[in-house]
């Protein structure tokens, strides 16, 4: 009621004691010169929390996998920690200034600050963890008559938009401090009010005491062998009930047996009372902390459990970016197996951590502030194909490659360099880049792309939220042309008869790279809409039109293969189908110029291991052909052909614009 900490009296005082949310929380800064005075808050496993999914090490080792594991697990024993700290408001003692310390150094203290009743072992505690059924004070919980709230948590809820619960200190409390806290949410305040405890009966507004009336007309009156099977003792207990508001639920409810007659009630009245009703002292017992059970243990669980609900509450959602790629690069150049990858990701990220829903029913997000001083990192995690190649001869579904000997066991994170929060992210998708000091390596698999958040969430001060996308591994896209794999017999342009290509181009071409460049072509990739192509009638899908009234294309990538040679790019796609567009630019000042678009299907490159069946299953199988290796169905045109002695396609850069 009083929002202040426990006052034991004496030389302590309470300013040298520490508020229950305050010491679970650590959410208030500075107390008394200290910022931290626990390792086990809510701010604490925060940190954790944010240490698991970000914590790198560029050297791989399994010494940075195991800190993970550790900090998960830390966070886990945090919020128990947390956890424990609210549930102790379920114990009357605990939020009414009622001292019941049990420790031997207690009586020692009590003496020298001479404070009575320090030492003051809490019955209710011991009562409420008896757990052997040998033990003759426990006893079958009565199956008495209650209507109140059950276990449920209480975050959520029903009404996310009207839920109290805006900070995690409101699940302690949600009233001013020193106010009324009759309508109070929290669980320190469900007690306060509806429980009495043994060493401050009366001292507290509510539970209102019970009057002479209701004195003379106990709630319920059981005969003691109900009680107590087998007892040889007779009489009756009275008890005197009280209402239990719940203004979180608005249940009404009855506790029978919030307090109990005591031994001595009945002498007191007689011998020192003037109207029979003005001495009782009352009691607690069995009887009446298994009564404030059934309310008290339920509101426990229901608040625990929506603290935890409510710590992993925020989400955010990742969709590819505008590109329609997440990242993108010259393979050609960048190839070598944990050195080369990827230091570039964009995507698009939102904010989607459900706020309820308006007066109109739409749906709201509990928002992530404009000008957050929060910040976004992207993390990428992975294992590693130790048999990978730069001809991609040791891929997954490549001849001889079997996953089970190739993959790592270790889980892999790479992180990229933090990134302030973009207005907006309230609203709708915002694209965002992240860099890589350390690589996302050319030869991972199994990859999943993380987004995480640290920072402000509605009320909250300090959260973390993550969002995680089962992104495919690294596919390749070739670009060659192979027309030095033919004889060109009958060949249109040149006089009948069988030519070896060099053969072929001295009778068309000034100079042989003339000939190279002219017979190859250039490929550009976008892997998004095209504007002036899918809709402009006058370039039919598949058709050669004059290079001169191309309309303009912003192409990912660039790849230009003159004859005997090849370009690869590497990138990262989400796995689902992704509608691409590519154009082909036949670039022939001997003769003429042309292009033509058309439109495929981009599927992304699957490689990761299935937990629920022990299986990987490689999405594409590879064929070898020219000194590189190509997926199945490109092999047949890399292999084709009957002109002897062809060489090994060389590589040839691409231009990346990403």
């Amino acid at each position: 009621m009083n929002d202040r900490a426990l006052d034991v009296g004496g030389s302590i005082g309470t300013s040298k004691t520490i508020k229950s949310p305050d010491w679970a929380l650590e959410d208030v800064g500075d107390f008394q010169g200290v910022t931290s005075f626990q390792n086990f808050s809510l701010k604490d496993a925060h940190n954790a929390f944010y240490r698991a999914l970000t914590h790198e090490n560029p050297l791989s080792t399994l010494g940075a996998f195991n800190e993970r594991q550790r900090s998960f697990g830390l966070m886990f024993q945090t919020l128990g920690h947390v956890m424990h700290h609210l549930q102790d408001m379920a114990q009357p003692q605990h939020v009414r200034n009622d001292i019941h310390c049990d420790r031997g150094a207690c009586i020692a203290l009590q003496n020298l600050l001479n404070v009575n009743q320090l030492y003051a072992p809490s019955l209710y505690e011991k009562y409420t963890n008896l757990d052997s059924v040998s033990d003759p004070l426990l006893r079958i919980r009565s199956n008495l008559p209650y209507s109140g709230s059950g276990s449920s948590a209480v975050y959520p809820g029903a009404d996310l938009a009207a839920t109290p619960f805006k900070n995690p200190r409101h699940f302690w409390r949600t009233t001013p401090i020193q106010g009324d806290i009759t309508p109070g949410k929290g669980i320190a305040e469900y007690t306060n009010r509806n429980f009495f405890s043994a060493g401050t009966l009366f001292a507290f507004p509510l539970p209102v005491p019970p009057t002479v009336a209701e004195v003379n007309t106990p709630t319920e009156s059981v005969d003691v062998t109900q009680l107590l099977a087998g007892t040889t003792l007779s009489g009756t207990v009275n008890f005197w009930g009280r209402q239990v508001t719940d203004a979180l639920t608005g249940v009404p409810a009855l506790n029978m047996r919030a307090l109990s007659e005591s031994l001595l009630d009945q002498p007191l009245v007689q011998f020192y009372s003037t109207n029979g009703t003005g001495s009782m002292v009352f009691a607690f017992n069995r009887f009446t902390f298994d009564a404030a059970h059934q309310f008290l243990i339920p509101r426990a669980i229901g608040y625990s459990a929506g603290l935890v609900n409510y710590f992993f509450r925020g989400q955010l959602e990742i969709t590819p970016p505008d590109e329609g790629v997440y990242g993108i690069l010259d393979h050609t150049v960048e190839n070598r197996p944990d050195v080369d990858g990827f230091g570039k990701i964009k995507l698009n990220i939102r904010n989607i951590t459900p706020g309820g829903t308006d007066a109109q029913g739409q749906p709201q997000v509990e928002p992530i502030p404009n000008n957050s001083p929060g910040t976004l990192v992207a993390v990428v995690k992975f294992h590693r194909n130790n048999c990978y190649l730069a001809n991609l001869g040791g891929e997954y579904g490549a001849p001889g490659i079997d996953w089970h000997t190739c993959r790592s066991p270790l889980e892999e994170i790479v992180v990229s360099m933090p990134q302030p929060v973009p207005n907006g992210i309230n609203d709708g998708p915002k694209p965002m880049a992240f860099t890589f000091a350390n690589r996302i390596p050319i030869n991972a698999t199994d990859m999943y792309l993380q987004v995480v958040y640290r920072g402000p969430l509605g009320e909250e001060a300090d959260a973390v939220v993550v969002a995680t996308r089962d992104i495919a591994e690294p596919l390749y896209l070739n670009q060659y042309s192979y027309w030095d794999q033919f004889l060109y017999a009958n060949f249109p342009v040149v006089e009948p008869g069988p030519y070896t290509f060099q053969q072929w181009c001295a009778q068309g071409y000034a100079t042989y790279d003339d000939c190279r460049n002219g017979m190859g072509t250039t490929l550009k990739l976008r892997f998004s809409a095209t504007p002036g192509y899918s809709l402009n009638p006058a370039f039919p899908e598949g058709t050669w039109n004059p290079l001169a009234v191309e309309p303009p294309f912003a192409p990912v990538a660039t790849m230009t293969a003159p004859v005997g040679t090849y370009a690869r790019v590497a990138l990262l796609a989400d796995g689902a189908p992704q509608p691409m567009v590519y154009l082909w630019e036949w670039v022939n000042p001997t003769y003429s110029s042309l292009f033509q678009w058309q439109s495929v299907t981009l599927l992304g490159n699957r490689n990761q291991f299935d937990p629920d069946t022990n299986q990987l299953t490689p999405l594409t199988s590879y064929v070898a052909g020219r000194g590189i290796f190509v997926s199945m169905g490109a092999g047949p045109l890399l292999n084709s052909g009957t002109a002897p002695n062809i060489p090994p396609l060389v590589p040839a850069p691409s231009q990346i614009n990403f």
